[in-house]
C-alpha cells in the first residue's frame, strides 16, 4: 500500500490497515483464557507468555530476519513484511473455533 500514488486512497488504505492489525491484537491475546485447558485460573500468566512473544515477533523479526534479507530494498522489505504477516494469518486460522 506505500506505493499508492493518491495521498487519499493511501491515507484510506493505511487507517484500514491500522484498525484490522489494531483490532487483532486483543483478540489473539484473550485466547488463552477461553481455553479449557488454561482457563481463568493461568490466564495471566498465559497473557504473558502471549505479549512476551508478540513483542519478541514485533521485534526480532523485523530486524534480524527480514531488514537483512530485503537488503536496503524497501519494496523487499514491504514485500517480505506482508509474507510474515499472511503467515500470522494461516496460523490464527488453526486456533480453535469453539472457545
Amino acid at each position: 500500500m506505500w506505493l499508492v500514488p493518491n495521498v487519499i486512497l493511501l491515507g484510506v488504505a493505511i487507517i484500514i490497515t491500522g484498525i484490522a492489525v489494531g483490532g487483532q491484537m486483543p483478540l489473539l491475546m484473550s485466547i488463552p483464557v477461553r481455553l479449557k485447558e488454561i482457563g481463568p485460573s493461568y490466564a495471566g500468566t498465559a497473557g504473558g507468555i502471549v505479549s512476551t512473544l508478540q513483542l519478541l515477533g514485533a521485534v526480532t523479526l523485523p530486524t534480524y530476519v527480514i531488514a537483512p534479507l530485503a537488503g536496503g530494498n524497501f519494496t523487499t522489505l514491504f514485500a517480505l513484511s506482508g509474507v510474515f504477516v499472511a503467515f500470522g494469518v494461516v496460523i490464527a486460522l488453526f486456533l480453535p473455533r469453539d472457545i
